[in-house]
């Protein structure tokens, strides 16, 4: 089962705290992070995503080993 917990703080830095704590928590198996990020808005009112996990790498590695197996396989055909 998958959970979306959002939580607000009047800075980034308590954000930031936050989210290496979580991490720490992580590791000692007190909670399982799937993804986290902080999300920050600036005076201009720009947004700014500070992503936990790198997911783009894992993603496009297998995609790219799974276009090649069945590149592979399709052209033995």
């Amino acid at each position: 089962m998958s959970d979306l917990v959002c939580i607000a703080f009047n800075d980034r830095e308590t954000a930031d705290r936050v989210l290496n704590d979580m991490r720490a928590a992580q590791t000692g198996h007190l909670v399982e992070l799937e993804d986290a990020c902080v999300v920050v808005r600036d005076d201009a009112g720009k947004v700014h995503l500070k992503q936990a996990y790198n997911l783009v790498g894992p993603a496009a590695a297998s995609g790219g080993l799974g276009g090649a197996l069945w590149g592979g396989l399709i052209g033995l055909l």
